[in-house]
This record gives C-alpha cells, sequence and structure tokens, in this order.
C-alpha cells in the first residue's frame, strides 16, 4: 500500500532578512525562528535557505580577484631584472660595456655584452640564447661597438682590438637618417630580430638588414 504524505507545510517565519543583515554577516546567526516543519519537504526548503544566506555572505565578504595571483605575478614581473639595458637601438661608434643589453620594448629579447665578455642575443622568456663572439681567451672585453662603416668591433684593455666581423655590404657609411639616430644603426625589434639599418651610399635606398644575414651568421 502506498501512502500519501498529505500533510501541508507550516512554516511560520517571525523575523526577515535584509541585504545589510547579510553584509554585516547577520546570517550567520539563525535569522528565522521555526514554529513548526511538518514534513520532509519543510526541512529540505528550510536547510537551502539557510544554504543560500551562507554563500551570499561569503561572496559579499570575499569578492573573487580581477586575476589569480600567479596571473597578477606575471603581469607585474619585469623581465629584464638583473640586466642594464640601454635602448632597443644603437648608433654606430657608440660603446656598449660588458653587461649591458639593447632590450625590445616588446617581449623580452636581448643584444649586447654579457658579463663574461660574451657577445649574445637571447630570448628571456625561452632561455634561448646565440653566441656571436666567445671571449675563450678570458681577455677583458671592456666594450663592443657597431662601427660608422658597418663593422662589428670588440675592444679590450687600452682600446685593443680583440675582434672584428665586416658585414657582406660594402655601401655602408654615414647619414643623418633619423633626428635621435645617425646610420648605421642596430634596432632590437619586438618581433625577436636585431637589424643594421642604414642608407646605401650609392642609390640613397633605406637598407635593413638581419644581422645574422648582414654578417653572415648563418653561413
Amino acid at each position: 500500500m502506498e501512502l500519501e504524505v498529505k500533510e501541508s507545510l507550516s512554516i511560520d517565519v517571525h523575523e526577515s532578512f535584509s541585504m545589510r543583515d547579510v553584509e554585516q554577516g547577520r546570517c550567520s546567526t539563525p535569522f528565522t525562528i521555526i514554529k513548526g516543519i511538518r514534513n520532509r519537504r519543510g526541512l529540505i526548503i528550510f536547510s537551502s535557505v539557510v544554504f543560500c544566506c551562507a554563500m551570499i555572505t561569503v561572496v559579499l565578504r570575499y569578492p573573487p580577484s580581477s586575476a589569480s595571483p600567479c596571473m597578477r605575478r606575471a603581469l607585474q614581473s619585469d623581465p629584464f631584472q638583473g640586466y642594464n639595458c640601454i635602448d632597443d637601438r644603437l648608433n654606430h661608434n657608440q660603446k656598449m660595456y660588458a653587461n649591458t643589453f639593447l632590450c625590445s620594448t616588446s617581449n623580452a629579447y636581448i643584444f649586447g655584452m654579457d658579463e663574461n665578455g660574451d657577445l649574445i642575443w637571447g630570448d628571456l622568456s625561452t632561455g634561448e640564447k646565440k653566441v656571436y663572439f666567445k671571449n675563450e681567451d678570458n681577455a677583458t672585453s671592456n666594450y663592443f661597438m657597431l662601427t660608422i662603416h658597418g663593422k662589428f668591433k670588440i675592444f679590450g684593455d687600452n682600446d685593443e682590438t680583440l675582434w672584428v666581423k665586416k658585414s657582406k655590404y660594402d655601401n655602408i657609411g654615414y647619414h643623418e637618417c633619423l633626428e635621435k639616430y645617425a646610420c648605421p644603426y642596430l634596432h632590437l625589434h619586438g618581433g625577436s630580430v636585431c637589424v643594421m639599418n642604414w642608407i646605401d651610399a650609392d642609390t640613397g635606398e633605406w637598407m635593413a638588414k638581419n644581422i645574422n644575414r648582414a654578417f653572415g651568421f648563418e653561413d
């Protein structure tokens, strides 16, 4: 025989709550006085009300952050921390000393001389590195320079030339090509490529070549 529950639900609420009560945390204490719960359905409804009130209190007291702690650290961190960045461009005849770098304005690329006196390019986000000059003799590499005729040079003590790398192009000379930078000059792009810019001495054409190709580092 099936039993049919016909008892009616009788819940008398003697005290209601407002949003102010929730914000002040009053839902942590009973906010209603239940005179009678005469069936199981009433108990379920009462439990649901208490649960909803508790969840509203948690949300109001502890609103979700706009970004997770890991994301905030990533956004706030400086990828070039510990590196001496001078610019993203280098004029010809400008000295770039050891532990000094060109740093890209976007992403995390560097070009310059590390503390060992090696001339390097690096991607700080992946750890990838290219070495253009390796200071294998542990000589004192004082500074790197792009010459007015488009040569790479590294100088040691007393301006002694430790290394020279000639480009594949002979039509490089001095030109007032930009207000701040005179050609030839180097530019480290945010897309990772370090480019040598100059004006063709014969045609007057603007030239921009990846240093890997211009100096034969890919050969």
